[in-house]
């Protein structure tokens, strides 16, 4: 036994779907672009923030006793600027 089903499409319908993919599409590249702009924003971000430590790790500053408690708590100050920063992240405008 065969069964043939006969199936109508709707071109309005048909125009709908690919209007809203074609939407879609345009959300989803907007929104890999705008995480590609958050990485760098936070990159460059870090690199400023992370500066002064470099060159206080270039120069030795915390090649001494207690180097690595001045090295953690300018690292723990650096975290809590990050944090304060706005602009960072997927909604980067």
């Amino acid at each position: 036994m065969v069964v043939k089903v006969l199936c109508v499409v709707d071109p309005p319908l048909l125009y709908r779907e690919y209007q809203f993919q074609e939407k879609l599409e345009e959300e989803y590249n907007a929104y890999c672009f705008n995480i590609e702009e958050s990485e760098k924003r936070c990159h460059q971000v870090i690199d400023e923030l992370y500066r002064p430590i470099s060159e206080a790790v270039q120069s030795g500053q915390y090649v001494s006793v207690g180097g690595y408690t001045e090295y953690s708590k300018a690292m723990k100050n650096l975290e809590a600027e990050y944090r304060k920063i706005k602009g960072k992240g997927c909604r980067v405008s």
